[in-house]
């Protein structure tokens, strides 16, 4: 996993602590024998566990992420406003990995594809003692740096709800405008071999309209 220093390296300069502390458990617990196959059993603590230890073991929403695990075939839309004519990126390719509880995720165009090289790479996991799910994102074709987000409660695996913490957007054009910018992402795994992942914006514009802006779907390869 030679991407993780340079990681750590990045979160510290962006000064975003929940990206920093992922990074950093991820070096500490040995991550170059990182699952690259589903687990499958729920690790459960030993009897005497301290707290920390009992809310490290893996419960079911890590065994969800983990049945996540692969390569998976994904074409992106973007919609740049409520009215505006959906642009699709097709060949691009997820490919998957839990570390830990981790579930870590890299975007990129395969290599015959039409679109421009880029990196994306996102972290999901299940945070058990705030019973909520937390979300990290990065893409190196985005000037917002990394994004941190989290859900609201306990949703389930199949539909998590995140919810982004407010940032700028450059706009369009040679000027930076630095316009306000809500974000939702609502991931749907409709199936074993099938998961779409919805970005919706929201400006804080004196409007509020908010509109699909984002559409990730994914298709996953066979073994």
């Amino acid at each position: 996993m030679r991407t993780l220093p340079l990681l750590l390296k990045f979160a510290m300069l962006k000064r975003c602590p929940f990206f920093a502390i992922v990074v950093i458990w991820c070096l500490q617990s040995g991550v170059a024998t990182a699952q690259t196959t589903p687990s499958t059993s729920t690790v459960a603590p030993t009897t005497g566990a301290t707290a920390a230890e009992q809310m490290l073991a893996l419960g079911p929403e890590a065994q969800a992420l983990a049945s996540r695990v692969g390569r998976w075939d994904l074409t992106q839309t973007n919609w740049s406003s409520p009215t505006a004519d959906p642009v699709t990126i097709p060949g691009l390719v997820a490919e998957r990995q839990m570390i830990g509880p981790f579930l870590q995720e890299i975007v990129h165009p395969v290599p015959d594809s039409s679109a421009k090289p880029f990196t994306r790479i996102d972290f999901l996991t299940f945070n058990r003692v705030e019973g909520r799910w937390a979300y990290a994102s990065m893409d190196t074709r985005s000037s917002n740096g990394i994004m941190p987000a989290w859900s609201l409660g306990r949703d389930p695996a199949d539909r998590i709800d995140l919810v982004f913490q407010p940032f700028a957007i450059v706009g369009g054009g040679s000027e930076v405008k630095g316009q306000m910018l809500r974000m939702e992402q609502i991931i749907t795994r409709e199936g074993l071999d099938r998961e779409v992942k919805d970005q919706y914006f929201t400006l804080a514009d004196g409007v509020g309209t908010r509109w699909l802006a984002r559409r990730y779907v994914y298709t996953r390869r066979p073994s």
